[in-house]
């Protein structure tokens, strides 16, 4: 008897669910905070005394924040993941589990969801993250949500609108590899090669999880924020939720030579080069 439309559709659902659930058994295990995860209707989740939880959401969609056709797959799987988590890091929190939400065409349901499994495996196992649940439905291109549960000590939190007059500005790393990663991804009519050490900062970034935490624990910081869409755009953020302006001296921002070379190559000025396209999660 052959199946109807809706009888097919759980089966291919139970199935990604149960990969789902394999890849992520060990690291699961290890989490006594997830009473439940995932598997049951619902994932039960104890917080730790004497902390605060901190939530937070995003989207990675095909064609909007990924190639198929140059992006390797488990990059897919780790960054999807670790631009979630670098929200909970900009607080000055630990992330403890996610949720995952993916719609894929059936087309993506065998290697490339193999090796995107093991890049969100990969994330998670390094972020200390692992998956509490999600749910899983069918599409002509891939979409992904991501809800990551962070927490932190309480009264510890460090918000976007803490800046004051007279603040330094700092950031935790060199601004625009990331950019010049996608540029020669774009450039390429291959499929990046996830060894190519020019490509990293753009296909497996890394949240700044310690010196977050460090820097909230010891109320170093009035102000945070995760630059998801660049120095300038997220300054201007930090600013408009604190009430303050910022100056900044361009020939003081941290930045590698190679990415400066390619700026001045393509004749633009230092300030729209570090906008967008690319975040660094700095």
């Amino acid at each position: 008897m052959r199946k109807s439309p809706s009888e097919n559709g759980v089966r291919d659902e139970d199935s990604l669910i149960e990969r789902f659930r394999r890849s992520q058994i060990p690291l699961v295990r290890g989490m006594r905070a997830l009473r439940i995860a995932i598997g049951d209707d619902a994932a039960i989740w104890r917080p730790s005394p004497g902390c605060e939880t901190i939530l937070t959401c995003d989207w990675f969609l095909e064609g909007t924040h990924f190639l198929a056709d140059r992006h390797p797959a488990d990059s897919v799987g780790w960054k999807c993941l670790a631009r979630a988590v670098s929200d909970i890091a900009a607080m000055g929190g630990t992330p403890r589990c996610f949720l995952l939400s993916v719609a894929m065409p059936k087309a993506r349901a065998s290697q490339w969801l193999r090796e995107f499994l093991q890049g969100l495996r990969s994330a998670s196992k390094a972020l200390r993250c692992p998956v509490a649940g999600g749910d899983t439905t069918r599409r002509t291109e891939v979409l992904i949500n991501i809800t990551v549960v962070g927490e932190c000590r309480t009264g510890t939190p460090v918000p976007r609108s803490g800046a004051r007059p007279s603040d330094a500005i700092f950031v935790t790393g060199r601004l625009g590899e990331a950019e010049y990663g996608l540029k020669l991804l774009l450039s390429s009519k291959r499929r990046a090669d996830w060894r190519d050490r020019r490509l990293q900062k753009h296909l497996y970034p890394e949240p700044r999880l310690a010196i977050g935490s460090w820097l909230a624990n010891n109320r170093m910081a009035t102000a945070m924020i995760d630059l998801s869409d660049g120095l300038s755009s997220d300054l201007l953020r930090l600013c408009s939720a604190s009430g303050v302006g910022a100056r900044l001296e361009l020939n003081r921002v941290p930045k590698t030579a190679t990415t400066m070379n390619c700026f001045l190559r393509s004749q633009r000025t230092m300030l729209p080069a570090f906008r967008k396209k690319s975040p660094g999660y700095r």
